[in-house]
């Protein structure tokens, strides 16, 4: 017995252990030693026990005060646990052209896989229609996908939510927003204007009209500013505006 007026201490040691089940109680033959007498000893068995010092990777459920570790796919089978994964689909609105969101998204990423249907789609002018069918550009692995052309006037973006994935997901957004309204993109896509002037009535003064057109356009900066000077000459006209007409300066 200890004196009187003596600390006494009590240690209680807590051994943790859990058990490897499923796929992760087995070693392939291709993980063993390489020297003849381990696989003279282990024989030609697909599957065998681990040793003491093997390395394992699963995961470790706790339940009921009992650990486990086992594979991702054999979580079903040995806990009331199931995997799962999310996957997001957003449609954003997009009238440009296929030629025009490639090279914004082969600009942007690398490694993009392109596949196309030629059957699908709608042959109706707008975005992924016409020859090329239904585009679908893969990146990050093919997580995340664009679908160009299976709706009318609307680009799909679907991917697997992580936070890499997130993250990829929403710069494809702002990028297909920013491939429809850049100038870069208006400019690729723009046309010079096919139609053809209209060719004068019978018996219409030409010279009248337009000098009825600089006139008016004289009476609209007049109600703007308070000294414009107009010059007409055949049928061109010069306007000419002062802002410090009224000595104010």
């Amino acid at each position: 017995m200890p004196p009187n007026e003596v600390d006494v201490k009590l240690i209680f040691t807590r051994r943790r252990s859990a058990k490897v089940m499923g796929k992760l109680a087995e070693v392939p033959p291709t993980d063993l030693e390489d020297d003849e007498e381990e696989r003279r000893r282990r024989g030609s068995s697909r599957a065998v026990e681990p040793r003491e010092g093997d390395s394992v990777r699963g995961i470790l459920v706790t339940q009921q005060d009992s650990s486990r570790i086992v594979a991702p796919e054999d979580l079903s089978t040995y806990t009331p646990l199931r995997v799962g994964s999310v996957s997001s689909r957003l449609h954003v609105p997009f009238v440009g052209k296929v030629e025009t969101l490639r090279m914004f998204l082969g600009e942007m990423f690398r490694g993009i896989e392109e596949t196309s249907d030629p059957s699908g789609g709608k042959d109706d002018g707008d975005a992924g229609a016409g020859q090329e069918g239904v585009v679908t550009f893969a990146m990050h692995g093919g997580q995340v996908k664009v679908v160009v052309g299976q709706t009318r006037g609307v680009v799909t973006v679907e991917w697997d939510c992580s936070a890499v994935g997130d993250v990829v997901a929403d710069s494809v957004v702002a990028l297909i927003m920013h491939a429809q309204s850049s100038a870069a993109s208006v400019r690729l896509t723009a046309q010079a204007c096919g139609h053809r002037r209209k060719r004068p009535r019978e018996g219409e003064d030409l010279r009248a009209k337009t000098e009825e057109y600089l006139r008016t356009i004289h009476e609209a900066l007049r109600m703007q500013y308070l000294s414009v000077e107009a010059t007409y000459e055949a049928r061109k006209g010069t306007f000419e505006i002062r802002i410090d007409a009224d000595g104010d300066g």
